[in-house]
């Protein structure tokens, strides 16, 4: 006898439970995706004993026919795909034909439901996957999937869960991102018969509270971008408010929240030297495409998903993330500290020669006239300016230090945009991945404009020149770290439509890698005004205008932030004034 055998189909349907329903807030996930799918406006979920003894989610959306309710709990059966070609276009939220079929399978369950053309409903319960009973039901349009005792013909499975409290709590993830998705649609949660969350019809932001606190809600700038193919809204904390963790980043993708790492970083990347490198923002960003661009089914819960064309997504993002934050005025401060590395970043071209470039005392320089209000040093730290709406408490070396950055920066660029480069004595052969390779080869007019000159031999890429300013650079790593910045540029692809696509976007900062910036950034703090200096009272005005005039200037390179703004009203609060 062989010993390859065609398994039972209820292994088969354990084993898809085992990926598809790994703990009780799953159950509820699929539960609600079915409901959303069904055009419900109203969703209740009603659990005992965190889910496991028993979960209830109830709609009032399409309902199911009888011969429908038959069909809907065996493995593979869905009323969302009937052909190939709708697995390139996925527009549900469920669709895999596996989560009734897996809940079954490790619970026993009871099925009702009622369309509109009937005059009464029907029930199914099952236990152990075996129908015990069929029968009619009184009730409203809609569906109600009553789950008990859970994965109580799969013991193993309980001993890989938590406590009853981080199992609730799980589930209440789960709905309070349906929910924030979905403001359209009104939510009722109770456990142990206790109400724990009544959601009415809201507006999108008001939703918000379930997923931040006040304090990230009253602070968060709106993002918007919109094109033929990608719709981007949303918000994000400004650089003062940035955190040491990545959990408060939320990302929905046609209403699905899903996990992207490459695109959580592209929006701390769009952030620039606004933020130090263990800072994060909060966001909560919704990414609207069409169907065909995302194939949700690459994993067993649909956590994450496969996007075509995400190099335009990337680019939507980017710009909506750097449009909103250009025009943010910041008003209070960040804890965010990027320790600077004191290594031999000034021995590049740009480290000589900058100096001589940029004034470090341009502050001094200016002929532009302040407001009539009057600065005050203290203590040889800080400046303090009285403006209308209370006063601005300026770091003085932070924010020049901010202002000369800002300077080299715009110098760096310019010299790098000449394209004045150099022969290497000894030919370069580079070390690439195929992936390094393919990139290089559709990027390579990109480089060559900024100076770097190759030629291919047998498979290898082979570097001739290399911009001056990058003398004293290893070669190989700046070219690996600018052609995974480069990911980031949108090349039109030639099967695309260009009247549809949107423009390339080139900025001039995505060329400048991260030791450049770095150098850049320890320039400008050596050079800035320091604590304890003393000014005068023109330096100071000075130093308020150049900063007034300084793009990004909320933050130094380093992610401290420049300014405070205090209000007359937190002063009268911390008084006690009414």
């Amino acid at each position: 006898m062989g010993k390859i055998h065609l398994l039972p189909p209820e292994i088969v349907a354990k084993i898809a439970a085992g990926e598809v329903i790994e703990r009780p807030a799953y159950v509820v996930k699929e539960l609600i995706e079915n409901s959303l799918d069904a055009s419900a406006t109203r969703i209740e979920i009603h659990l005992q004993d965190s889910g496991l003894r028993k979960i209830i989610v109830h709609d009032n959306g399409s309902g199911m026919s009888k011969e429908d309710l038959l069909e809907s709990f065996k493995l593979h059966t869905t009323s969302k795909v009937s052909q190939e070609q709708q697995l390139l276009s996925i527009a549900s939220l469920g669709f895999r034909g596996e989560a009734l079929a897996s809940i079954t399978a490790v619970s026993d369950i009871t099925l009702q439901s009622r369309t509109a053309n009937e005059p009464i409903g029907t029930l199914i319960a099952l236990k152990s996957g075996k129908i015990i009973e069929e029968s009619t039901a009184g009730m409203p349009v809609g569906t109600s999937i009553s789950v008990h005792n859970l994965f109580k013909s799969a013991p193993g499975r309980k001993k890989f869960l938590k406590s009853k409290q981080t199992e609730l709590r799980h589930i209440i993830e789960q709905i309070i991102y349906q929910a924030a998705a979905h403001p359209e649609i009104a939510f009722l949660v109770t456990h142990n018969g206790k109400r724990i969350m009544d959601l009415a019809v809201l507006e999108q932001k008001p939703r918000l509270s379930l997923l931040f606190s006040r304090l990230i809600q009253d602070k968060f700038v709106a993002i918007s971008f919109k094109d033929a193919y990608v719709e981007v809204q949303g918000f994000v904390t400004p650089p003062q408010l940035s955190f040491p963790i990545t959990s408060k980043q939320h990302l929905f993708i046609n209403c699905r929240h899903v996990a992207d790492n490459q695109l959580a970083r592209l929006v701390k990347q769009a952030f620039g030297t606004s933020l130090s490198g263990n800072r994060y923002p909060a966001f909560c960003i919704f990414i609207q495409l069409p169907f065909e661009f995302v194939d949700v089914n690459v994993h067993p819960r649909k956590e994450q998903v496969s996007i075509t064309n995400k190099e335009q997504v990337m680019s939507a993002l980017s710009q909506a993330i750097k449009s909103a934050l250009s025009r943010q005025e910041p008003d209070f401060s960040s804890s965010g500290l990027f320790p600077l590395s004191q290594e031999d970043i000034t021995h590049s071209f740009a480290g000589l020669t900058l100096r001589e470039t940029v004034n470090p005392w341009l502050v001094r320089d200016s002929e532009q006239k302040i407001n009539n209000f009057e600065p005050t040093q203290l203590h040889n730290l800080y400046i303090v300016m009285p403006n209308k709406y209370g006063f601005v408490l300026i770091d003085q070396h932070a924010a020049h230090e901010r202002i000369l950055y800002e300077q080299y920066m715009s110098a760096f660029t310019k010299r790098m945009q000449k394209s004045e480069f150099i022969f290497l004595e000894e030919e370069k052969i580079l070390d690439l991945t195929l992936g390094e390779k393919n990139l290089l080869e559709e990027r390579e007019h990109i480089l060559n404009s900024i100076g770097f000159k190759f030629k291919k031999k047998d498979d290898e890429y082979i570097v001739l020149a290399i911009p001056k300013m990058f003398t004293k650079r290893n070669i190989e790593e700046l070219i690996k770290e600018l052609l995974e910045n480069m990911k980031n540029i949108v090349i039109l692809n030639s099967f695309q439509d260009p009247k549809k696509m949107p423009k390339p976007v080139r900025h001039d900062e995505i060329f400048v890698d991260s030791q450049s910036q770095k150098m850049l950034a320890f320039l400008a703090c050596r050079q800035a005004i320091m604590a304890g200096d003393k000014l005068s009272n023109e330096e100071m005005k000075r130093l308020i205008e150049q900063l007034a005039k300084t793009e990004n200037n909320s933050t130094c390179p380093h992610g401290r932030p420049t300014k405070i703004q205090v209000t007359i009203e937190e002063l009268n609060k911390v008084f006690k004034r009414k």
